[in-house]
């Protein structure tokens, strides 16, 4: 993508963001009524008025560390299982059973069966690995069926290292895959944790400060938190991206792009 383009690009996302602020705006000015639909304005106050709290960052900070363990750990259990489905028939027929309940049952009959088993303080951690872990192993393991059998063929025939193999055939053609995995799978960890935080109530959590919000029927603290969580998981998306796409590129040099 050239520098105009992904110029333009962002303009047109900064124009949509303004857009729907200003849709935002209009629709509580037409509601007038603070306890339904709060006014944008008034959000970014109390967010201003958050950050300047050292409770703030001790709480979204706890957040983000359960969430982003959960996803970490997820990606690295589906991604091991991934491998190993695609070495071993035997693996992939017994997980097939295991992914297909985890994708049927819902977000809230997991959280509540797990609050019966674990501490609400783990919740957040275990939802966000069950919810990330199908999406990332399905990924991972449809990558690695799609490598071009003659790539493979032919390091065979020039008896490539098993290490160049792996890097230069199979991560390569996997990558594509694990990042639009990752992506989909850190949004769902995002949604998922933050739900079972709620459910859960650990002390000093998003979801806790959520549930107090709706409690007391403080729409502009709830509407500040919402949008507290969506830049958490925008900004944990780049970092996520970018770490992948730069540790890919150091271990493949210049055949990589990031």
């Amino acid at each position: 993508m050239t520098k105009n383009k992904i110029r333009l690009f962002s303009l047109t996302q900064i124009f949509a963001v303004i857009f729907w602020l200003i849709v935002w705006f209009v629709t509580s000015r037409i509601i007038n009524q603070e306890l339904i639909l709060s006014s944008p304005l008034e959000v970014l106050r109390k967010i201003e008025e958050y950050i300047k709290e050292a409770d703030f960052w001790k709480t979204v900070l706890y957040s983000f560390t359960k969430i982003s363990s959960g996803f970490l750990l997820a990606i690295l259990l589906g991604t091991v299982l991934a491998v190993l489905s695609y070495r071993y028939e035997i693996v992939k027929i017994l997980l097939n059973p295991l992914i297909t309940v985890i994708k049927s049952v819902t977000v809230a009959s997991l959280i509540m069966l797990f609050l019966v088993w674990f501490q609400p303080e783990r919740l957040s951690i275990i939802i966000s690995i069950f919810m990330a872990f199908p999406i990332i192993y399905t990924n991972v393991l449809k990558g690695l069926q799609e490598v071009d059998k003659n790539l493979l063929e032919m390091a065979k025939i020039f008896r490539i290292t098993i290490l160049k193999k792996i890097v230069y055939i199979y991560v390569s053609q996997v990558m594509p895959y694990f990042e639009s995995a990752g992506t989909s799978a850190l949004g769902l960890a995002w949604k998922a944790g933050i739900a079972a935080e709620v459910i859960g109530l650990p002390k000093g959590s998003i979801g806790e400060s959520l549930y107090e919000s709706k409690i007391y029927l403080n729409t502009e603290n709830l509407f500040s938190w919402t949008i507290v969580i969506i830049i958490l998981g925008y900004i944990s998306e780049k970092i996520f991206l970018y770490i992948i796409r730069y540790c890919i590129a150091k271990i493949m040099g210049d055949t990589y792009e990031y």
